[in-house]
């Protein structure tokens, strides 16, 4: 059986739909695979057709679970204290496959972007932080979920 070379990663991708105006101003940069908005425990709160549903729901999860790791790492670098918010503007991980860079996005939620190596992070990062701005509490924020010890 003989080994395959591997895949290159796609230089350019068709534009992914959004599934609200809130991420088609982002989504429609050129490179961008796909755009989701997801809440800061985890939830997929929107996304375009650039990911499955499934892909879609997990990614969620995993960014916003990597973005706690991060704001804590920064609290302790920084020797920040209970409750001294880490100020985190962009999480940017660049990787021979792709870009992918996230945003706080309102309150308790994270916008996040994907694209090809091609992306232009300066043209997405600017984008995406309008967008927040524009838009901001109204639209991509999620209300805070409370965790036990009172009634329901």
């Amino acid at each position: 059986m003989s080994e395959s070379a591997p895949t290159p990663a796609p230089t350019s991708a068709p534009t992914p739909a959004p599934t609200s105006a809130a991420l088609a101003p982002v989504a429609l940069i050129p490179h961008v695979t796909g755009v989701l908005l997801a809440t800061s425990d985890g939830i997929l709160a929107d996304t375009t057709d650039g990911f499955t549903r499934d892909q879609a729901e997990g990614t969620a999860a995993m960014a916003t679970s990597s973005h706690s790791a991060l704001r804590a790492t920064v609290a302790a670098v920084f020797g920040l204290g209970e409750g001294e918010d880490p100020q985190i503007q962009t999480h940017t991980i660049v990787t021979g496959h792709g870009t992918i860079m996230m945003v706080p996005a309102g309150r308790n939620a994270t916008l996040l972007i994907a694209g090809t190596p091609d992306m232009q992070m300066g043209v997405v990062i600017g984008e995406a932080t309008r967008q927040v701005r524009r838009l901001g509490d109204k639209t991509m924020s999620a209300p805070a979920r409370h965790l036990g010890g009172g009634p329901s």
